[in-house]
């Protein structure tokens, strides 16, 4: 019982934030269901970079989030390398959550780069550990340098074929600390929540 309000409490104190990424789960351009299309970023809410090709539910691959997701590798990119990224505000010194889906579309050994850039770079990873029919996660933190910062995606392999790397719920929010005062009650209410818990073997 005491765990289960300790639990709540927790979740009251600390709010949820708003991903900072517009259009993180590719659901702003209604793409017919069971379909595909490849469109300009510019003409993708938040997006820029190359092609953006969307699905929804294409070959019975369903989104991680919402009824959509994007494929990296889209539309013939003239050869390149496909990047799509977006540009968005932070506080200097404060810390974010980066977390996207992915998930491989042909074959175990697609592979692309993720990178987050302010001042220098704060993230960047090879991701390539992409499993078919299965969404896995990419999670992780950085401290903003720069009041704005840049997240990008770049196909690795293939790097100009356009079979491969989806991305779906891309997403970035701030980490909000506990206030003081909610650390304050946190000390002195799990203490004993604890002693309620552990009785000696005489109470037994």
């Amino acid at each position: 019982m005491c765990i289960s309000l300790l639990v709540s409490l927790l979740g009251f104190i600390a709010p949820v934030q708003a991903s900072l990424i517009i259009n993180g789960s590719f659901e702003n351009n209604d793409v017919r269901e069971g379909g595909w299309r490849w469109f300009e970023s510019s003409n993708v809410d938040g997006w820029q970079g190359g092609n953006i090709e969307i699905w929804d539910g294409l070959g019975g691959v369903e989104a991680f989030a919402g009824q959509q997701h994007a494929e990296l590798n889209a539309h013939p990119n003239n050869g390149e390398a496909f990047s799509i990224f977006q540009q968005f505000e932070t506080e200097i010194g404060r810390t974010y959550d980066l977390s996207f889906a992915y998930q491989a579309r042909r074959n175990n050994s697609e592979a692309f780069r993720v990178e987050v850039v302010g001042d220098d770079s704060l993230i960047d990873f090879a991701v390539d550990d992409h499993v078919r029919g299965i969404w896995s996660i990419f999670e992780h933190g950085f401290t903003a340098n720069s009041s704005q910062t840049l997240l990008r995606f770049t196909s690795v392999f293939p790097e100009s074929n356009t079979v491969g790397n989806f991305l779906d719920d891309v997403s970035v929010s701030a980490v909000i600390p506990l206030p003081a005062t909610a650390w304050l009650f946190l000390s002195a209410f799990l203490p004993l929540s604890l002693m309620r818990m552990i009785k000696p073997a005489s109470q037994a």
